[in-house]
Parts: C-alpha cells; sequence; structure tokens
C-alpha cells in the first residue's frame, strides 16, 4: 500500500540522494548534508512503499505576475523515481495530491520545467513561455547613436531588484523575487562569478541592466532587462565596446532572450545564430478564482460560455459562465447548472491546459480552435479573442 506524505526531518539525506541520482550529479559528504539540511520539510512530499521513499517532488510557495498583477502559484521542481519504480504511477499520485494541496493553499495557478513535455501534458500542465538564444560574432555586434545615459557596472539589488519588478509585471508568469532569491538564486548560482552593468537614463534612473561574464573570448550574458529603447540600445553599445576583448575568434552569447525580441531586424548582418527554446510549462489549479481575477480586456462586453475538461482536477471539471462586466471590473464567474444549460452546447469547450495556455497569452484561441483543441460556437470564439489581452509570457528564472 503506498502513502505520500511530507518529507520528515530525519529523511532529509534520502531525499538528496534520490535527486542527485536521479538528476546525474554528485555530491562529496560535505556538500550532501549541506545539501540536505537546506531542505524545507513542508515543501517536499514523497510517495512511500514497503521499501520506503519510491518519488518524489518539491512544491515551491511562489508568486509570479499575470496581467500585471502578483499572484500565488505552487511551483513543482525535484520530480525523481528510483529506476526500479518508475511507470508504476507514483509521480502521477504525487501531481495530483500537490493540486489539492495548492488548491487548499490558494494557488490558483502550478508551473513546472518539464524533462519531457508530453509526460506532463498528460496532467494539465502545458507549454506557457519560450525563449531566444541569440549568439553575435564581434564583427555583428550593433553600434546604435549615442543613448542618452550612461553606464554604470554594478550589481547592487537595490539598484537591480527594482528595475526588474517594473519588467516582470509586464510579462505572464514571471516570478516576483525575493531579496533572498536574488541573492541565493541570481547573483550567487545564476551569475556566479559574473559582473554587472546598469543603464541610467539622463536623469540617472536605472532602465535597464544585465547580468554577464568575459571569459575565453566570449561574453555570456545571463541576464539582460530593458524598460525602453534607450537602454536597449544603450547596453547593446557596452557590449559592443567589448569586441576588442573578443577578438575575430570571439562571440557574444544571450543566453535568454524575450521570444518577442527583434534585434535581427536592427543589425546590419542579421544572420547570427538564434534558436527558440520551449521553456516552462504552467496550469490552472483553481480555474473560477483564477478566472475571477483574471483581467479581462475592458472593451469586451457579454457572456462567456466555456466547459473546461480536468481529469486531475475535479474541482474544476464542467461549465461556467462569465459575465464580461460593462464598467470593465473582473468579470463575475459561476458555474453552469441545469438552469443555465451546458456550456458547451453554446460556448467553447477546452481542456484545462488549452485554456492556461490562453490566458496565459501563449496561443491565441483562434489557433487552438483551428486545430481542434478549442471547439464551439464561432461567436463565442470572437468574444474570447476580444476578450483577451495580448499575451506577453516569459520567464528569466529556473527552478
Amino acid at each position: 500500500m503506498r502513502q505520500i506524505r511530507q518529507m520528515q526531518e530525519h529523511e532529509r539525506e534520502e531525499y538528496t540522494r534520490l535527486s542527485s541520482f536521479a538528476f546525474q550529479y554528485t555530491l562529496t559528504p560535505e556538500a550532501l548534508a549541506k545539501r540536505a539540511a537546506s531542505l524545507v520539510p513542508e515543501e517536499n512530499w514523497g510517495c512511500y512503499g514497503e521499501e520506503g521513499l519510491e518519488a518524489k517532488l518539491m512544491l515551491l510557495p511562489m508568486e509570479v505576475y499575470v496581467c500585471g498583477k502578483p499572484l500565488a502559484m505552487g511551483g513543482i521542481a525535484g520530480v525523481a523515481t528510483w529506476p526500479e519504480k518508475r511507470r508504476g504511477g507514483r509521480v502521477g499520485e504525487l501531481l495530483s495530491h500537490s493540486l489539492r494541496i495548492m488548491k487548499d493553499q490558494g494557488q490558483t495557478i502550478s508551473m513546472l520545467h518539464p524533462f519531457k513535455f508530453e509526460f506532463y501534458r498528460r496532467f494539465g500542465w502545458e507549454t506557457y513561455t519560450e525563449y531566444k538564444k541569440l549568439e553575435l560574432a564581434p564583427s555583428q555586434l550593433p553600434r546604435f547613436p549615442a543613448a542618452n545615459g550612461r553606464i554604470v557596472r554594478t550589481t547592487e539589488l537595490d539598484t537591480l531588484q527594482p528595475v526588474y519588478e517594473a519588467y516582470a509585471a509586464r510579462y505572464n508568469g514571471m516570478l516576483v523575487r525575493s531579496r533572498q532569491w536574488w541573492e541565493e538564486r541570481i547573483l550567487a548560482r545564476k551569475n556566479e562569478g559574473g559582473l554587472g552593468a546598469v543603464f541610467l537614463d539622463g536623469a540617472g534612473l536605472p532602465k535597464g541592466y544585465i547580468l554577464y561574464k568575459v571569459a575565453a573570448h566570449t561574453l555570456t550574458i545571463h541576464e539582460w532587462v530593458a524598460l525602453d529603447r534607450e537602454a536597449y540600445r544603450g547596453l547593446w553599445n557596452f557590449v559592443a565596446d567589448h569586441d576588442s576583448m573578443l577578438g575575430n575568434e570571439g562571440k557574444v552569447q544571450v543566453l535568454m532572450a524575450h521570444p518577442g525580441d527583434r534585434l535581427t531586424s536592427l543589425l546590419k548582418d542579421p544572420r547570427i545564430r538564434q534558436e527558440t527554446v520551449p521553456y516552462f510549462m504552467a496550469r490552472l489549479v483553481d480555474a473560477e478564482a483564477f478566472l475571477n481575477g483574471y483581467s479581462f480586456r475592458q472593451e469586451a462586453k457579454g457572456e462567456l460560455r466555456l466547459h473546461i475538461s480536468d481529469g486531475q482536477a475535479s474541482w474544476n471539471d464542467g461549465g461556467y459562465i462569465i459575465r464580461l462586466d460593462e464598467e470593465g471590473t473582473e468579470p463575475k464567474v459561476r458555474r453552469s447548472t441545469a438552469v443555465d444549460g451546458d456550456a458547451s452546447a453554446e460556448g467553447l469547450s477546452c481542456g484545462i491546459g488549452i485554456l492556461t495556455s490562453m490566458l496565459l497569452g501563449y496561443e491565441r484561441p483562434s489557433f487552438w480552435h483551428e486545430h481542434g483543441l478549442l471547439t464551439g460556437s464561432l461567436s463565442q470564439l470572437e468574444l474570447l479573442e476580444a476578450a483577451l489581452p495580448e499575451g506577453k509570457p516569459f520567464l528569466l528564472d529556473f527552478f
């Protein structure tokens, strides 16, 4: 008989050993003890059988921006199973259990980085963001007219954090970073031993930054944030000033650029190396609560009928009637009843993952309708298209 429960204090090293085996990294006894001591029992869940721990995951309490507002989110991470226990439904049980815990905790959305997209789609998660990787030779670097501002080299959090927050609020799915997250995850790990450069505008206000390293004739940019055109161009001019350090055989790498970045349209030689990488997945945990807090377009008027299928979270399964408010305030959402009729009859039907993708702006309703994963009334499709803001999903973090 299997049991799902939280990690206990004496099981810290057991969880750490499973992680190091599953993700193929080696820890010294000292590193193992340090990693184990850092685990938070309340965030670690395991599936136990007769022989002990068989599979586990972490459930991280986090916040993300959606439509410019912070929202409680449950982050799934560190999913691992011993090889001999795989394909037995253990991870599925952990995920289903996590959904119930997240709902109880008021987390209306969940995110994770998949080892395999197909696997997590079975449980309702769907791709919600991607990023671009850029690589330029020194001769391809842009030279823009001098920006109205200057560069200051710093990694001072009091300077970086407000710029990040202003940037993050523009995009669906960006993390709300605590100071601890900045210090431990960004500066100490992501940009370990690296540098920072901040663009200050003409009034001396920070409007953009990069976190980067220069080594072996390669300038690697781990994080690129620009709030306006002047900051974007000023930072690129700063990067281009490193050309003599890089030499003819050197390169500049931007590891995570926004998928909508159009640098190539501004270059004399646009034939740079670039790759679009599908990244994180998301799924609604509590569809009704999420829809009630969602910022639909104020111009959209009418009654939207949705029928959602969710095989993992029964509380989401069924019909919804959303009245788009005349004043453009939060919509009033109610579950359909026998009197209302089935929402799928005169409305739209889709799975929970497809709905998540649309609300976060990764794909438009017309795309999913064209491919048969959103079905129903054309007039309702037009209303949903009009009601959803143009999405700008992105994520600069990893967990």
